[in-house]
């Protein structure tokens, strides 16, 4: 009776060991799986370089990554006309613009001779707003001075003034030097002369930062912005 007790034991121990090492042997692919799954899961991807995109380190600069958005967030505007906004509302509109130009001359962005005075602001205009991108511009129609800015930073992105005076743009390189500076983004190390096909536009472009700094002067009027611009648009213009 004893041998047979301790066979029995036997037998039952190497079943019960068989049976723990198949309960293994099925949750091992599981484990393994689920190993594989969270470390892919974990490890950051390096994503392929991709031209006409902004790198990493340009997109931690507000404006230039807001530009970039706004080449493909467009269509998404409001629209309000002189009238339809409060005196009040009116009154601190229009002390913000001549604000903004004025930080644009003491800059040495536009020409001081080129500042506009407040009865420059008088008369109709309309302001367009875009929530989705983060820019607002207006354009006052008697004057027919337009700027348009930021509102997270308060940077002015385009400026167009009336003009009589053709010597305006004989320091056009400076006044671009003087906007990059203005912009906070004189650091990107790739700015390079652009040579558009309108003879009266001088430009610079950094591929880094797909900026593209114009000025011009247009008949009767002067020009300062910077756009957001990939590569194969910018070949475009230098044709």
């Amino acid at each position: 009776m004893k041998k047979s007790w301790l066979d029995c034991l036997k037998n039952g121990s190497i079943l019960l060991l068989t049976l723990l090492c198949c309960t293994l042997f099925l949750r091992i692919p599981k484990l393994w799986g689920r190993w594989c799954d969270e470390r892919l899961l974990n490890t950051p991807l390096q994503r392929p370089a991709v031209e006409g995109m902004l790198s990493p380190e340009e997109k931690e600069i507000p404006l230039l990554n807001a530009l970039y958005k706004k080449r493909y967030l467009g269509g998404n505007s409001t629209y309000k006309s002189s009238g339809e906004i409060s005196a009040s509302e009116e009154a601190q509109l229009k002390e913000k613009v001549s604000e903004m130009i004025g930080r644009l001359v003491e800059a040495g962005v536009i020409p001081a001779e080129l500042a506009p005075g407040e009865e420059s602001f008088a008369g109709e205009y309309q302001l367009k707003s875009d929530e989705l991108s983060g820019f607002e511009s207006i354009h006052f129609e008697k004057s027919r001075i337009v700027v348009e800015w930021h509102k997270e930073t308060g940077r002015v992105i385009g400026c167009q003034v009336p003009t009589e005076n053709a010597e305006a743009l004989k320091d056009a390189s400076v006044l671009l030097e003087n906007y990059k500076t203005y912009l906070e983004i004189e650091n990107l190390d790739d700015w390079k002369q652009s040579d558009p096909k309108n003879g009266s536009v001088q430009a610079c472009w950094s591929e880094k930062g797909q900026a593209y700094l114009h000025c011009s002067g247009k008949p009767n009027c002067f020009e300062i912005g910077i756009i957001s611009l990939p590569p194969v648009e910018m070949k475009k213009l230098d044709g």
